[in-house]
């Protein structure tokens, strides 16, 4: 039951309208007691401005305050049922405040039987006061909770002293006299029964954060967080199963929940399964730059995971690795597996390449995949916590639940769970948390500014702008640099999203290469879903490269402009040598790979090739192949603003081999020379498995073919006679004539002789 000592106090029966909400349960980091009351609700009571009593502080703790008006409240709460023989750990209040006038601020005092003071942990203090400023009506309770520690080590709190004597608070108005109510106070004190103090649950210790970007993103004229936002493919913080091999479930299949907790389809975000992060061009991360060590440790050279193309793994002495796949062949700090050499921050490692498993398609260009991965048994091997030691390096923001730290699963024959992720950056995004009042104020993220005249709110607001990631929300519009997600949150925390007199938002595009977009699209955005995007009344400053537009509401904003080209480039293999039949040549072959990008696009990147399913490669001077042997050569090539090309292949064969032929005459002499026609079964073989064709054909000394055959086992029909002045008699010959594919020819004959007479 409460009690108020207030001259004209008055009760109000709308608490019931409060009741449903009323029983949140609230816990601080700091500390886990065994029990809660659940929040306790008081009975409704108010105050009438125009008939409180002025009051004089008389507290002696505030000799310096002597003489200053307020309005004071006195409360005593009971009846909270704990067991007597309880101990208080912390109590804490709630309360909702009404009042027609804004601009003042409340000061709380809180004591169990008037002596032994508690104090506040979490809002501001003066002392054992807590104070925080209000404003016009709020409709709902969502002030911040204000929790009171027992500051008097050697008095113990008891549930009898709360049940016999109950907990005061005084309320002190700092401005006078005001209209103002007193609508709902809620309290839930937190305790644990009488006996040694419950250990607490350990808090989890929090990682320093030590990464930085793995790539010279500073040289490129970039800030941090236009750099880390630029991504190409996000952490998914559903399954992040990628490295394990396992599958999600197929309802899963087509969407991630990014760090922001939002849950994104693979349209709007790639790709699902994903447990790390991928940056290319966009980031300014271009084909054969330096990939540069994220922080200093211990790499090592990974070429066994397929998937993976070449790989550093860098382990950072404090319970993380990272690892950096895809990268060129040529560059790696070390390319001999297990041979673990120390680096330092920053140092360069490898190049931007696209070796290995690069899918889905859309992400086949060169890039940088990175990924951060924890020991969680600290056992010093990283691979028997994959993947549940996956990690997030931006960390989980959002409020609700992280899916992936809240997932149980079974693998490799032990029950586990995933990893928390924390932000393991060394730079900040940029964001700002600033207060405004109704004065007005600038506020700066980056390169995004807000500017509010006075009068744009009643009440002080805090103003949170925090950078965001590029956005593409159609084929041809896409964000000109990073976004902004703007919010503005009363007091008691709720969301304002309209105010009062039109602000105006300030975007500087001065550092933004523009060459991508058609200018005259530039525009600011705004969307409250992420997903629908209105266009708002933009004024593009060219002089002073800025886009401004004046607007009354806050959400998300970018500022977007249509994309020049949205087309592939196409690439035409040419092969060049001594060709027999379509792409069977016996001699070297060269391969030029002819890539061209669309009429009035930006021109051709670079183009990408692999021999035989081995890894990809950059095509930079024509391909020669001198051995034998069946070649495939894939390739595709993406234009300047990553617009990537479908895989397209060519497949040739070398043979510089001619065929092996052998040919035979059942008869090599027909005897007597009578005149008559004579049958000579012809036998032989061919050597090659490539034949294109065999012929055979018949050289007759006198000129005379009575006959040929198309194929061994055959017979072919000789006359027998000769001329009488010929003494070294008739000759036939049966010649067979092969070229296989490739061009390559060759013959062989077997002779029959008519002779001048038997001993010839």
């Amino acid at each position: 039951m409460l009690f108020y000592t207030l001259k004209n106090m008055r009760l109000f029966a709308g608490i019931f309208l409060f009741l449903p909400i009323l029983f949140f349960l609230f816990s601080l980091p700091q500390k886990v007691f065994a029990v809660e009351s659940g929040f306790f609700p008081a009975t409704t009571c108010a105050t009438n401005g125009s008939s409180c009593s002025n009051m004089t502080i008389q507290d002696s703790n505030y000799n310096s305050w002597i003489g200053i008006t307020y309005e004071e409240i006195i409360a005593t709460f009971t009846g909270f049922g704990i067991p007597n023989d309880s101990v208080i750990d912390d109590i804490q209040m709630k309360m909702r405040i009404k009042t027609s006038t804004s601009g003042w601020t409340w000061f709380v005092r809180a004591s169990v039987d008037g002596v032994n003071y508690f104090s506040p942990v979490n809002c501001s203090t003066f002392g054992d006061v807590c104070r925080y400023n209000t404003t016009v009506i709020f409709n709902s309770i969502t002030s911040p909770t204000i929790t009171w520690l027992n500051n008097n080590p050697n008095h113990i709190i008891t549930g009898a002293d709360i049940n016999s004597q109950g907990f005061r608070i005084k309320l002190f108005q700092s401005t006078g006299i005001k209209n103002t109510d007193i609508d709902v106070l809620l309290f839930n004190i937190r305790y644990h029964l009488s006996g040694p103090t419950p250990t607490p649950t350990p808090t989890p210790v929090v990682p320093e954060p030590f990464l930085d970007l793995p790539w010279d993103y500073e040289g490129q004229g970039q800030s941090f967080s236009d750099a880390a936002l630029a991504i190409n493919s996000y952490f998914d913080h559903e399954y992040p199963l990628l490295s394990s091999g396992l599958t999600e479930p197929a309802v899963s299949l087509d969407i991630i929940v990014s760090s922001d907790g939002i849950t994104y389809t693979k349209e709007q975000r790639s790709y699902s399964s994903h447990d790390g992060y991928d940056w290319a061009k966009v980031a300014k991360v271009n084909i054969g730059d330096p990939v540069l060590a994220a922080a200093a440790g211990t790499a090592t050279y990974i070429n066994s995971c397929t998937p993976c193309g070449n790989m550093i793994l860098i382990d950072h002495g404090n319970g993380y690795q990272t690892r950096y796949l895809h990268m060129q062949k040529d560059g790696l700090i070390t390319d001999v597996p297990n041979n673990p050499i120390q680096v330092d921050a920053g140092q360069p490692i490898g190049k931007v390449g696209a070796t290995g498993n690069i899918k889905p398609a859309g992400d086949a260009g060169a890039h940088i995949h990175f990924g951060v991965f924890q020991d969680k048994n600290n056992d010093g091997n990283f691979d028997d916590n994959i993947p549940d030691g996956v990690t997030d390096p931006f960390g989980w923001q959002s409020e609700d639940p992280d899916p992936w730290e809240n997932y149980s699963f079974f693998y490799g024959g032990i029950q586990r769970t995933g990893n928390k992720s924390y932000y393991l950056w060394n730079k900040s995004l940029g964001g700002t948390s600033s207060n405004l009042t109704s004065a007005g104020g600038s506020f700066s993220a980056g390169r995004y500014s807000v500017d509010f005249p006075s009068d744009a709110v009643s009440q002080n607001t805090t103003i949170e702008l925090t950078p965001q990631p590029i956005i593409s929300p159609t084929e041809f519009l896409s964000s000109v640099g990073t976004t902004l997600l703007a919010t503005a949150r009363d007091q008691f925390g709720d969301i304002i999203t309209d105010f009062l007199e039109p602000l105006t938002l300030t975007i500087d595009f001065s550092n933004i290469d523009l060459s991508r977009y058609d200018l005259s699209t530039l525009s600011i955005y705004s969307s409250q879903d992420g997903e629908v995007w209105s266009q708002e009344l933009t004024d593009i400053n060219f002089i002073n490269n800025t886009a401004t537009t004046t607007i009354v509401h806050f959400t998300h904003f970018a500022l977007m402009a249509e994309r020049l080209d949205t087309l592939v480039p196409t690439t035409t293999a040419i092969l060049s040598g001594e060709q027999g039949l379509a792409n069977w040549f016996k001699s070297d072959v060269a391969v030029s790979l002819s890539a061209q990008d669309n009429a009035g696009g930006l021109g051709v990147d670079y183009t990408m090739f692999r021999l035989n399913d081995e890894d990809w490669q950059q095509y930079l001077i024509p391909l020669l192949f001198s051995n034998e042997g069946h070649y495939k050569v894939e390739f595709y090539s993406a234009d300047n603003d990553e617009n990537i090309e479908a895989v397209n292949n060519v497949e040739f064969d070398i043979d510089k081999t001619p065929p092996l032929a052998s040919i035979s005459a059942g008869h090599s002499v027909i005897w007597p020379p009578n005149g008559k026609l004579v049958p000579v079964k012809i036998k032989g073989a061919i050597e090659e498995l490539h034949l294109f064709s065999k012929s055979f054909t018949v050289d007759d000394e006198y000129g005379k073919i009575f006959s040929t055959i198309s194929e061994f086992g055959e017979e072919i029909i000789l006359e027998a006679k000769r001329n009488g002045n010929d003494f070294n008699g008739r000759e036939y010959k049966i010649i067979v004539h092969v070229e296989d594919l490739a061009g390559n020819k060759s013959n062989a004959e077997a002779q029959v002789i008519v002779p001048h007479d038997q001993g010839n």
